[in-house]
């Protein structure tokens, strides 16, 4: 894993999600061209219908769903990366304990990819590097 792409990551989740609590307030509804909230009011008007139906879709709501579940993919990668056998080698038989290294290395490979497919969903903003996809 790249040292930088944690971090990065980390913050892209944490600025989609200050900001969709900041809408919040609202939860959304496309009707014809226009973007409401729930008690009708205009959030905002579109050209066509398929740009508010898209907003609508993204509503703060979605995106406040959508970093709970990058947030839990990244939190589950780092304990992969940790695995419980490598705290454990020095009271393992010799033969297991030699794997260690091994099933270690796998698992990291395992959490990196796991990052570089949370990643994919914040690779239009700025800081991305075509390096990280898997």
């Amino acid at each position: 894993m790249n040292v930088d792409q944690l971090p990065w990551l980390r913050e892209q989740i944490a600025v989609t999600e200050m900001w969709a609590r900041e809408a919040l307030d609202r939860p959304w509804l496309a009707e014809d061209n226009y973007l409401l909230d729930q008690n009708g009011g205009e959030v905002a008007r579109f050209e066509i219908k398929a740009d508010a139906r898209h907003a609508a879709l993204n509503e703060p709501r979605a995106a406040l769903a959508q970093c709970e579940a990058h947030t839990a993919i990244l939190d589950y990668a780092d304990a992969m990366a940790r695995p419980q056998v490598a705290m454990l080698a020095e009271e393992l038989p010799a033969d297991l304990a030699a794997l260690v290294p091994s099933v270690t290395a796998a698992a990291e490979v395992g959490a990196s990819h796991l990052r570089a497919l949370v990643a994919l969903a914040y690779q239009h903003r700025p800081g991305y590097r075509e390096e990280w996809k898997p």
